[in-house]
């Protein structure tokens, strides 16, 4: 019985589905940590606010909008669909989908 390898990665995302952007937005606002006394505010540095902004809207995306891990086959690139061909064959793709020429076809 042979065996087979299928080159694949994980990968963490977030599915978009998944959130409801006004029950989000509703506990943004309702955050005490970045709706607190201004003065309190005043007294801290730049970094230490970007500190806690980073902090409670990372807690509020991880309830609202859980990260899933997710497997993905890996897949190499052709030998002639290289770097510098990429680039043409989708300003061609773009030109056929605008135009519908037959000219774009054979591009």
């Amino acid at each position: 019985m042979g065996y087979f390898f299928v080159a694949s990665q994980t990968v963490h995302r977030r599915s978009s589905r998944r959130l409801s952007l006004d029950q989000f937005v509703s506990d943004l606002q309702a955050s005490a940590a970045l709706h607190g006394d201004l003065a309190s505010f005043g007294e801290m540095s730049a970094n230490d606010l970007t500190s806690l902004y980073d902090f409670v809207f990372a807690g509020l995306l991880d309830n609202h909008y859980p990260a899933v891990t997710v497997r993905r086959k890996v897949q190499p690139m052709p030998p002639l669909f290289d770097a510098e061909c990429r680039p043409r064959v989708r300003a061609a793709e773009r030109r056929y989908k605008q135009l519908y020429l037959a000219t774009d076809t054979r591009a």
